[in-house]
């Protein structure tokens, strides 16, 4: 009788942890998920962030600026493009940079800011 009670006893007691695993696997697989949402959120805003900050500096300093830029400026523009750590944004602020002649800056211009636009997320 002892003996039946224990085997009983023992599949109860596994059907009883094997149903915790089976819950806690899911628990795990939702909050995977939501953590890996709430992360591709963050770097979303984070890139937000950066390229609105450069946008607008890039805009204030550049695109109205009523003289040539001095190197400060050009220093804080350079970090600011920097830190949107975007290879696309970068390498048209390099294009920018090299342009030779101010039709061709112009033309540089259009396709920098045609990037940042492209770059913000909603």
């Amino acid at each position: 009788m002892n003996n039946i009670f224990t085997k009983r006893f023992f599949a109860w007691v596994s059907i009883v942890l094997f149903t915790c695993l089976i819950a806690l696997g899911a628990e795990y697989y939702v909050l995977k998920v939501t953590s890996d949402k709430i992360q591709q959120s963050s770097e979303k805003a984070t890139l937000n962030s950066s390229v609105l900050t450069f946008s607008q500096m890039f805009i204030d300093k550049v695109i109205k600026a009523d003289k040539e830029v001095d190197f400060d400026t050009r220093l804080q523009l350079e970090n600011a493009v920097r830190n949107t750590k975007d290879e696309e944004i970068l390498s048209k602020w390099k294009a920018f940079i090299d342009a030779k002649t101010e039709i061709e800056a112009q033309s540089r211009v259009k396709d920098l800011l045609s990037v940042l636009i492209s770059k913000i997320k909603i």
